[in-house]
C-alpha cells in the first residue's frame, strides 16, 4: 500500500498499540484502588471521582490520538531516510 499519507499505512497500528497501553494504565490503576474485578469502576467511584475519572478518559483517549499521530509521522520520516 503506497499512499503520501503515512497515517493511512502505520497510524492504525500505532493506535492500536497506545490503546493497548492506555488499557494497561488502566488496569493497573483498578489494581492499585483495589477496586474488584466484577464491579464497574464508574459505580465504584463517589460522584466528584466519577467526573474526574471521566475527563482523565477523555485526556487519555486523546493522548493516545496525538501519540499514535507522532509514532506515524516519526516511522514513516524513518522509512524514508533509510530509503535515500
Amino acid at each position: 500500500m503506497r499512499t503520501n499519507d503515512p497515517w493511512k499505512v502505520h497510524g492504525y497500528f500505532f493506535f492500536a498499540c497506545f490503546g493497548i497501553f492506555m488499557a494497561a494504565i488502566g488496569r493497573l490503576f483498578t489494581r492499585l484502588m483495589n477496586i474488584p474485578p466484577d464491579v464497574p469502576v464508574i459505580e465504584y467511584l463517589p460522584p466528584a471521582q466519577q467526573i474526574v475519572f471521566l475527563l482523565l478518559l477523555g485526556v487519555s483517549a486523546a493522548m493516545s490520538y496525538l501519540l499514535a499521530r507522532i509514532a506515524s509521522l516519526a516511522f514513516h520520516n524513518l522509512i524514508d531516510y533509510f530509503k535515500k
